[in-house]
């Protein structure tokens, strides 16, 4: 329910597992007839000079195929900081750069290096490991030709995490010219750097991906390529920078226009990452940080009319994607079914290009710090006529609005909506006179509403609802934020949502302020009723809710025989619940010992004050530190325990007519109270204090085995 989930490079990056230099770049027994050749370094720093190799069994030349005579692999990393000068041009079949410790450079200043044939298949015609860098300098141009075949594998490179690429005023070449739909992968988990004089060409008709969790970093530069060549960022690789995307292009990763303007150039015809009969962005992850623009000429004149479920945009400030007349793009923008983010003060007027605006089903739209994004000009159609946001995903954060225009404000959160809030953000409505979209309108929540999705103080909500308010979807009200309504019934039927499961308040950290009952409430409404219906309150992390009124905890069923309904409340961790007038804790006649369809919970030092009476009716529960912790209160001006269960465990209190106790006294409570059983064969009425007690000659612990309603529960941290 985050409604932030693609921030600048949010991009999976997996574990890194490694391997050594040696065995990536040269798999055992497999390439017998190749000359291996490896530094030294005993005579100086030049590639060209035979001594600083060793070879089996001698090295009659410098590492280079025709030389040789014979395939050539060469290994730089004696052990020591390597700084080698490649001082003439070069071919061999693979290169072998860098250990773990100490650093390897391979530096040319000119000559050209061409690593991988396509007579020979090599795994990596270029493995790099955390410790080398390769330097292509002052207009030099190595190529990695990755053209070789081990049946339908193509050869390819790796860069490993602190291996490096760099590239000024010089060329980087990746060839494959094998056109059998086989692209070339060079994984680069590092870096690959190219200033503005420099290039990343792609060979003629080369199909190449870029993958792993590194970066190439553009300072200006071009990636180029003719015809049919066409390079794809891979899923977890980031390209970033400004520049010059020439070449086909597909983005399965991330693409961030970062100190400048990056522009893709490419053919509509190869690219799939824009439909250009839909202006449709299909896939791939997009950031713009702020000043820079990321254009796309394969627009035209036309703004991106949708985002589509496997892509997601973020614009910073006044960062912006743009079209080929160097428009914003996102004007015209009708519908978001993957994921928009405007942060950093960024904003967004849509057009009246389009009639409507909507966020689908699975899509986010997330307005943060400060942005605003405004719809007025559209109908926006997450709305219905009666107010009821209907579907989609909505973030709002600190200092930001989300602004349309309707004859409506949002009185209900639906099934498959959601809303979250974060700091100052406001949904706001410009029809008349602009005015808050939730605080006066909001009753109902079947979805999902979120205040302060990140869990830190910082972005802490404040929400005031006019109006009762009641859940059959998740009320979740986060550190530090506080929600006040006038009422609050959590309840579920087994009709109540599509599963007939369940409705949750959760206050990790958070504050209610409920001016009125709250009601915890599972019903079987029928007789044939399926399924097992759950409400739950949880108030966690030193979170605090305030009922002026009543609070009801219960579990009903409409057939007597029938008892798969469960009302749930806890608190945790020195949280509190204080009511102004009775709280009541009833199954209804559904429970007994080991099973409370309405079961009440605290633990970790929590407390509960109830002002009037507490009673626990029907079979249900009150377990005090049962399940963690110790040292948690109840205080209740009376008690009425009618065939049901109180635990009290590790030194927890239950202080009854003594509204503010001095000090917690479970060994010696003092109540005005009634502890009634019907049947005491059938529903035995328990009031049971359990604690540990010396004896003259030993020490006694006891607590009962007990299977409490916990099927529900969800866990807690």
């Amino acid at each position: 329910m985050w409604f932030r989930t693609q921030k600048k490079g949010a991009i999976f990056r997996p574990a890194l597992v490694f391997l050594s230099v040696a065995t990536i770049a040269f798999p055992p027994n497999v390439f017998a007839d190749a000359v291996t050749f490896q530094w030294n370094g005993s005579s100086d720093n030049n590639f060209s000079n035979a001594n600083n190799w060793t070879c089996d069994p001698t090295c009659a030349t410098s590492p280079d195929n025709t030389a040789a005579g014979a395939a050539v692999d060469a290994i730089i990393n004696s052990g020591q900081p390597d700084n080698v000068l490649l001082d003439t041009p070069s071919v061999i079949t693979s290169l072998g750069l860098g250990g773990i410790s100490p650093t390897s450079t391979l530096t040319t200043n000119g000559p050209s290096l061409t690593l991988g044939t396509p007579a020979d298949y090599r795994g990596n015609v270029l493995a790099i490991s955390g410790g080398g860098t390769l330097n292509i300098n002052n207009g030099a141009n190595v190529t990695l030709d990755m053209s070789g075949r081990d049946g339908f594998n193509a050869s390819g490179a790796f860069i490993d995490s602190g291996g490096s690429i760099s590239v000024t005023s010089a060329t980087l070449t990746l060839q494959n010219s094998v056109n059998d739909g086989n692209a070339a992968v060079v994984t680069n988990n590092g870096s690959i750097n190219l200033d503005a004089a420099s290039s990343l060409t792609l060979g003629a008709d080369a199909q190449i991906m870029v993958d792993g969790w590194g970066t190439l970093n553009l300072s200006g530069g071009t990636v180029g390529g003719s015809g049919s060549a066409t390079l794809t960022n891979g899923q977890n690789h980031a390209l970033v920078g400004s520049g010059q995307i020439q070449a086909n292009f597909n983005n399965l990763g991330l693409l961030e226009a970062s100190g400048g303007n990056l522009s893709v150039l490419s053919s509509a015809q190869v690219n799939t990452d824009i439909d250009t009969g839909t202006f449709s962005l299909t896939q791939g992850t997009y950031v713009v940080d702020a000043g820079a623009q990321l254009q796309f000429t394969q627009l035209g004149s036309n703004s991106l009319q949708s985002i589509e479920y496997n892509a997601d945009v973020t614009t910073n400030g006044t960062g912006a994607i743009t079209n080929g007349a160097g428009a914003n793009a996102l004007t015209g923008l009708a519908s978001v079914n993957g994921n928009l983010l405007l942060d950093q003060n960024a904003s967004l007027t849509l057009d009246q290009s389009q009639p409507a605006f909507e966020v689908g089903g699975g899509g986010r739209l997330t307005v943060d710090n400060g942005s605003i994004l405004d719809t007025s000009a559209r109908t926006f159609s997450n709305l219905n006529d009666q107010g009821v946001l209907t579907h989609g995903t909505f973030g709002v954060g600190d200092g930001a609005q989300l602004k349309y225009s309707s004859s409506q404000d949002i009185t209900a959160i639906g099934e498959a909506a959601e809303l979250d809030l974060a700091g100052s953000g406001q949904v706001v409505n410009t029809s008349g006179t602009a005015h808050d979209a939730v605080s006066n309108s909001l009753t109902t929540v079947d979805g999902y509403l979120v205040l302060n999705p990140f869990y830190d103080q910082a972005h802490a909500a404040t929400l005031t609802l006019a109006n009762p308010l009641t859940n059959h979807g998740e009320v979740d009200v986060n550190v530090g934020s506080t929600l006040t309504t006038q009422g609050f019934l959590n309840y579920a039927d087994e009709f109540s949502s599509s599963c007939g499961c369940g409705a949750s308040f959760q206050l990790a950290g958070g504050t209610a302020q409920i001016n009125g009952d709250l009601t915890n409430h599972a019903a079987i409404a029928e007789s044939d009723g399926f399924g097992e219906p759950s409400v739950e309150i949880g108030i966690d992390q030193g979170g605090s809710v305030n009922v002026t009124g009543n609070v009801l905890n219960s579990a009903t069923s409409a057939n007597p025989a029938t008892s798969g309904s469960s009302a749930y409340m806890w608190l945790d961790h020195g949280s509190s619940l204080t009511v102004g007038g009775n709280l009541t804790n009833d199954s209804h006649g559904m429970g007994g010992f080991g099973y409370s369809p309405a079961e009440l919970d605290l633990d970790g030092g929590s407390t509960v004050t109830v002002t009037q009476q507490v009673s626990n009716l029907g079979g249900s529960a009150i377990l005090l530190d049962y399940n963690s912790g110790s040292g948690s209160t109840l205080n209740a001006g009376g008690l009425v325990n009618n065939n049901s269960f109180i635990f009290l465990v590790n030194g927890s209190a239950l202080n009854v007519g003594q509204p503010a106790p001095t000090a917690a006294q479970p060994d010696q409570p003092t109540w005005a109270a009634q502890n009634i059983a019907a049947d005491d064969a059938v529903h035995p009425a328990t009031l049971r204090i359990y604690r540990c007690f010396r004896l003259a000659t030993r020490r006694t612990c006891s607590v009962p085995p007990i299977n409490t309603n916990s099927s529900h529960r969800r866990p807690r941290s």
